[in-house]
This record gives C-alpha cells, structure tokens and sequence, in this order.
C-alpha cells in the first residue's frame, strides 16, 4: 500500500489544478465572448468599406480590367433616400481606384459585378460643370451590378448635398438642380459653371 502513496499526492495536484483551469475557463468565457463580438464587429465595419460624400482617399491604385465609368451619367434618388442609383457603362482598360474602398481589391467578388472607377475617357477639363448647390451622387469605388447585355451596370452611390463639381449637366447650370447628377465635393464659387461656356 505504501508504494501506492507517492500517487495519490500528485493526483490530488492534478484534480485540484484542474478545477483551477475548469474556473478560469469560466472566467475567461465572458472575456472571449467580448472578444469575439469585437472582432466581428471589427471585420464587418471593413467589410462595409465604401464610397461616402467626403472622398477620404487614402491610396490609390491602377485597376485593370472592367469598370463603370459614371462621372456623365444621371441618376435617381432610392427610397431610403440615402443612396441613388446610376446606370453607367461599362468599359475595360485601366482606372483609377481607392482600395481602401473596395477591400483592397479592383473587382467584386460577386459574379457580375464591377466597381464604379474613374478613367480619363472622354475627360475634358474644360466641360466641368460646377454647381454651387444641389442634390449629387458619389460614385467613386461604388459596387455595380452588370446589366442584361454587359455594356452598362446599376451602381448605388452616396447621395450628398452640397456643392458640387462634375463632368456631366451638359454645362448647364439649371441641371446642379433640376437633375441627380455624378460629382465630386469640390468648392464651388459664385454662381458656378462652366469654363467652356465662358462661366
């Protein structure tokens, strides 16, 4: 019996520290469920990286393949009236993109989808409608859809409200507010308008 003795003491150890890691396991549980959510939340925000009314660019990059150019195109408010959504067409060659707006990456990873990017076709700085006041969307890094047809996609951007510079409105300064036109916040003084149109 006594050469059964020297193994009791250590087992008496081993069941005792196990009851000790057993309850700051349950300690502990709260401070992992804590963490866990924190990291949900975490990766969720960035998983939401988008487009806002304030460019906040942080890095740019050169994307090479399909896009949606909507700096011409007219949109319509959505009824959340938080957004609006533009009908852009779709071309292929390179842009220029905010990673930090489209998770680091120059296609969605959805089929049929591309992001709304900016490229220099067709780009006159001369036809730059600025526009004092007026309802606009931001279409930057916005997540597009691919219509029927791939020549053009559906892009829902930020819908802001103040003033305003843009390629599109035709340089007619009556189109700031009579229609949802793409921009960027870009200060505008006087009355606004276009070079080209001696404004």
């Amino acid at each position: 019996m006594n050469r059964n003795a020297p193994w009791k003491e250590p087992l008496r150890h081993q069941l005792g520290y196990g009851r000790e890691r057993g309850a700051a396991a349950v300690r502990m549980a709260p401070m992992a469920g804590a963490l866990a959510a924190a990291l949900v939340l975490c990766f969720a925000a960035r998983a939401e990286a988008g487009p806002t009314c304030k460019l906040n660019i942080k890095g740019l990059s050169v994307c090479v393949g399909k896009y949606a150019l909507c700096d011409k195109s007219t949109c319509k408010a959505s009824a959340d009236g938080k957004t609006a959504e533009c009908t852009c067409p779709v071309l292929e060659g390179p842009s220029l993109a905010d990673p930090s707006q489209t998770n680091g990456t120059c296609a969605p990873k959805q089929p049929g989808g591309v992001y709304s990017f900016f490229s220099l076709q067709g780009f006159d700085p001369s036809g730059q409608l600025a526009c004092p006041s007026g309802h606009w969307a931001q279409c930057w890094n916005a997540p597009c859809e691919i219509l029927a047809g791939g020549k053009e996609a559906k892009c829902v951007c930020p819908l802001c409200s103040e003033s305003f510079t843009t390629p599109g409105g035709n340089c007619n300064p009556a189109n700031c507010t009579g229609e949802i036109l793409v921009g960027a916040p870009f200060p505008v003084k006087g009355s606004g308008g276009c070079k080209s149109k001696g404004r």
